[in-house]
């Protein structure tokens, strides 16, 4: 077993699985004969990467998953059967590929210990996980490494996906549909509107909360695949591969748990999406559709004890729980406070160490208050400041628990989880300052129940033990005090003590700064009162204010982790404080509305967007408001009622800018939710009128509303009533226009120029010509292109002019040097070719994720055209004609050739069974040494066909052409990135060059 398997099996088990999937998805999709098999395993896809999603995200998902893989005997077995095959197929490339590899992998891997397991970067930009780059860039490498092998070896469908793959994972947003292109990397502005507005327009029409599947938030949950007692079977199957694959060393169940952690993760998701395919279509969209609670079994601790002593890790005194601890405080941290507190208190009936119960029960005290149990935090309390005096008059259990961690235990990897846990624990703890900060929690809860005179008791005690603190312990306790405080609204009080905070001497650097900060705010005019007192209404209302900002914040971190029903407890909260101080209650507002929406509880949601429409200052916000209770009303066939209220929404969205679009789109999108597209079309028509009033064609503005949100069929029926009605020529001319939009969306070319001309033909516009153009650049019909180009400049405005003036010179620059296409009689090359050129011309600058796109791809498909041009048009006939002087085993001759030189490129091409094509850089240097003679017969005979066919001036431009290519290409393909202005700037050269061989191996 060499090396280099064992790690790329161990470090990235699910990234080869991944490439190995989408690989066949290509290759199914090639094999596809009608576009309904097309659309089918498309919808899988989609739907794959939807799971993926939510089992990133959604905690309670993941557990769910997790539990049907673990009863799973033969997904189990499935996943090992893989993980043999990669070893014994030895993935084909690893010598050759990796090298040093397995240096690489040491040096390069980031923070194994507290990774995420979770290897699939769904974060979308706007809130990219913390560690999202660290997850990342292992996977990086390893694509790049397999694009590298892929490039060299010419695997086109291999050099597709992981292209693809490396674009996604740097963006941090996967956009799949790209895989299901027809002609070339980018699928080009067709194919990817095809696929994204069908991904679009299937969402919409099966998934519920389809939107927060790009919108959510990561719940970090390493952790449970440690806490999840079932997981134990499953890392026991894992440990007889890794010891199949490591034959000198057994592989104990700790060690795979602290030194295997990415491969337990990568196979749990291998093995979760073997799972989910498991089923049809209509099982996967109903398992997404459910909801999964997240819960916490009151049986944690002993199922954790028992997982330790599986995984032979049975010293409790060392652990004491740590482990469990950490995710209770993840859990506390990502707003799950009842299933923290099961965990806490489950600790807290098991642990005889007093520093543990310290810190369960302040943690216990800390989670009820959070969930406004004042009494019963209180009591906790209580019951951690009895045992923080313990602790601080005994040196006996200070020494205990101020242990080196690093004499605990002499096995390293025992040595390693202790480390992982020591950087989590309070090691040196000053329990008098714990004692003074939990006398202040008491005070503090004691006011919020309005026991005044008992919490001013615990306040003063605090100040007590002050006096037996530093300055700086002392100064954080006067901060935590003015904090305290403040949340009370006792702000003179607050004044107070953050004065006692900047007057102390030795000051924690961390309090002052604070302070000055919230003592500025303090000592504001627009504070104060003209008697000089405090504004206490100004002053409560910014504190209310934040107290709404927190509970919106947990109440929105819950519902983008799919805990939809929990969220609700956070936005009731908001909004009764938003209530009670005449705060606009939109937020909470509109997530209440949105889950009773589409969970069917329509009265409820009805209610609430009556509501909403009274507290939004937006009318925008309003308007949609309306247009939920008018879908409602049609949902419980009061049809005239729902309308009514369509309508009225209508005069509000007629108000905005482009507002009658945003209208039926925003009906048409969420319509579609609530029924099929059949009841949508009769909601959109009974509009008409009242559209039509507005002085609005309404077959125009719903033909573009469909065409907006990707539903090509409905747009082109509206547009074509729109056509058989009488209509002024500006009328005619816009549904023709938009009605070539919708042929160009679903690739048509031909018909999209077809429908602009006819728009020209009854009014001359500038976006008619724009899009005529763009649509031969398609084509590379880069001349007709430029001529249209050149059409609109003459109708345009000076804003307009400069931009169509850059889009005419890109045009005269691609138009100046065209390959020569028509003389290739290879159609496979020309196909090569053609991807190029489409990529380059294309109106590239419209797409928006140009700049997330690497055009160095163009000068792989130029050197990969040029290579299989030489292999066609020489190697090819020379092979034979050596075949045929020396025999078909002429490579494995050497007894014939021994001591004689023979290129490995040379062996490579005339191999009987592989018949390799020659690359680019042993081509340049055949032709370079072409005249010098070669001791090797067949070499010789290589070089004397060629002097035969070609004459020195054309060997001279065919060498040229591959080392300039090849150069160019060689640059950009491991490391380097190249734009599209880069890439354009020599293509020129490139295409000279080309046509150049062209002429010469065709003429």
């Amino acid at each position: 077993m060499r090396k280099i398997d064992y790690n790329i099996i161990k470090e990235f088990f699910f990234d080869t699985y991944l490439i190995d999937n989408h690989l066949k998805v290509r290759e199914k999709f090639k094999q596809c004969t009608t576009e309904v098999e097309k659309e089918e395993l498309y919808h899988h896809f989609q739907l794959n990467n939807l799971f993926l999603i939510r089992r990133c995200h959604d905690p309670g998902f993941y557990l769910y998953v997790l539990d049907k893989v673990n009863k799973n005997e033969k997904i189990k077995s499935t996943v090992k059967q893989y993980a043999n095959r990669l070893v014994t197929s030895s993935l084909n490339f690893e010598q050759e590929l990796f090298g040093s590899f397995s240096n690489e992998v040491e040096d390069t891997l980031i923070d194994k210990e507290i990774k995420n397991p979770i290897t699939w970067p769904f974060s979308p930009s706007i809130d990219k996980t913390k560690n999202f780059e660290a997850v990342n860039d292992n996977s990086l490498y390893y694509f790049s490494k397999r694009l590298q092998y892929a490039i060299d070896n010419g695997d086109d469908n291999e050099f597709f996906v992981l292209s693809q793959l490396i674009s996604d994972y740097k963006s941090g947003y996967f956009k799949g549909y790209q895989i299901f292109s027809e002609d070339n990397l980018y699928g080009e502005q067709v194919g990817s509107h095809r696929w994204l507005y069908s991904q679009s327009q299937y969402m919409l029409e099966n998934i519920k909360f389809c939107i927060h599947y790009y919108h959510s938030h990561s719940f970090n949950i390493h952790n449970l695949v440690k806490l999840n007692p079932h997981d134990v079977r499953f890392v026991k199957e894992l440990v007889k591969i890794m010891e199949e694959m490591i034959d000198d060393k057994e592989v104990s169940m700790l060690d795979t748990l602290m030194n295997y952690n990415k491969f337990i993760n990568d196979s749990f998701s291998v093995a979760s999406l073997i799972w989910f395919n498991s089923h049809n279509e209509m099982d996967k969209i109903n398992i997404l559709n459910n909801v999964y609670p997240f819960e916490i079994s009151d049986n944690i601790l002993e199922e954790y004890k028992s997982a330790l002593c599986e995984y032979g890790f049975y010293n409790n005194e060392k652990n004491d729980y740590f482990e469990l601890s950490i995710f209770a405080n993840e859990l506390f941290q990502s707003c799950f406070f009842e299933e923290a507190r099961i965990i806490w208190t489950s600790i807290l009936k098991s642990t005889e160490n007093t520093n543990t119960k310290f810190s369960c029960y302040d943690n216990l005290a800390t989670t009820l208050r959070e969930l406004g149990k004042f009494d019963e935090a209180i009591d906790y309390y209580k019951k951690s400041l009895v045992l923080a005096e313990e602790l601080s008059k005994s040196e006996e259990l200070n020494e205990k628990n101020n242990v080196d961690w690093n004499q605990l235990t002499t096995d390293e990897t025992e040595k390693q989880l202790l480390r992982h846990i020591g950087k989590y624990v309070d090691k040196n703890c000053n329990y008098t300052h714990k004692m003074a900060i939990e006398l202040k929690n008491i005070g503090e809860m004691y006011y919020q129940l309005g026991k005044t005179e008992i919490a001013k008791k615990y306040f003063l005690e605090t100040e007590g033990k002050c006096s037996e603190l530093s300055p700086s312990e002392k100064s954080n306790i006067y901060f935590n005090l003015a904090c305290a405080n403040r949340r009370l609204g006792k702000f003179n009080e607050e004044f107070t003590y953050l004065s006692k905070v900047l007057n102390e001497k030795g000051i924690n650097t961390q309090a002052e700064e604070r302070a000055q900060e919230r003592m500025s705010i303090l000592n504001s005019m627009a504070f104060m009162l003209q008697d000089g007192s405090f504004d206490y209404n100004k002053l409560n209302k910014i504190e209310n204010i934040l107290k709404v900002d927190e509970l919106s914040k947990n109440g929105t971190s819950l519902f983008h982790t799919f805990q939809f029903a929990k969220s609700m407890d956070y936005f009731e909260k908001e909004y009764e404080i938003e209530k009670l101080h005449g705060f606009s209650c939109f937020n909470s507002l509109n997530y209440n509305a949105t889950y009773n929406l589409y969970y069917g509880n329509f009265l409820k949601a009805k209610e609430l967007c009556k509501e909403l429409i009274d507290n939004s200052q937006e009318p925008v916000y309003a308007a949609i408001a309306k247009i939920n209770i008018g879908l409602i009303d049609i949902k419980e066939n009061n049809f005239d009622e729902g309308i009514k209220h369509l309508e009225d929404s209508c005069d509000i969205f007629t108000q905005l800018n482009n507002g009658l679009l945003e209208f039926i789109i925003t009906i048409i999108n969420t319509a579609t939710l609530l029924w099929s597209k059949g009841n949508v079309d009769k909601i959109i028509d009974s509009l008409e009128a009242k559209i039509i009033s507005k002085g609005i064609n309404f077959h125009l503005i719903a033909g573009c509303a469909y065409l907006e949100v990707g539903f090509f069929e409905n747009a082109f029926d509206y547009f074509e009533r729109g056509l058989s009605t009488k209509a002024d020529n500006e009328t005619k001319s816009l549904l023709l226009y938009n009605k070539g939009l919708a042929y160009s969306g679903i690739g048509k070319t031909d018909k999209a120029i077809e429908n602009y001309q006819k728009s020209l033909d009854c009014l001359k516009t500038i976006y008619a010509w724009e899009s005529m153009a763009t649509e031969y650049r398609r084509d590379l019909e880069t001349l007709k292109a430029k001529e249209c180009i050149e059409e609109a400049i003459k109708l345009s405005s000076e804003a307009d002019k400069e931009r169509l003036e850059t889009i005419k010179e890109e045009l005269d620059a691609l138009s100046s040097k065209r390959l020569n296409l028509s003389s290739l009689k290879n159609d496979n090359i020309r196909k090569t070719l053609y991807s190029a050129e489409k990529l380059m011309i294309s109106d590239i600058k419209k797409m928006e994720d140009i700049n997330e796109r690497d055009f160095s791809t163009a000068l792989h498909y130029y050197g990969k055209a040029l290579e299989n041009m030489l292999d066609s048009q020489i190697s090819n006939q020379i092979r034979q004609i050596i075949y045929d002087e020396f025999g078909y085993c002429v490579c494995e001759d050497y007894r014939k050739f021994k001591g004689k030189e023979f290129p490995q490129y040379l062996k490579y091409m005339l191999d009987k069974s592989k018949k390799g094509s020659i690359g680019l850089n042993g081509w340049k240097t055949i032709l370079q040494y072409v005249n010098e003679k070669s001791k090797n017969p067949v070499y010789q005979k290589f070089k004397d066909e060629l002097i035969k066919r070609y004459s020195p001036e054309d060997m001279q431009k065919i060498k040229f052409a591959c080392g300039m290519i090849s150069s160019y290409r060689n640059d950009s393909v491991h490391k380097n990135v190249k734009n599209y202005d880069e890439v354009l700037n020599v293509r020129q050269k490139i295409v000279s060059h080309l046509n150049n061989v062209i002429y010469i191996l065709y003429k």
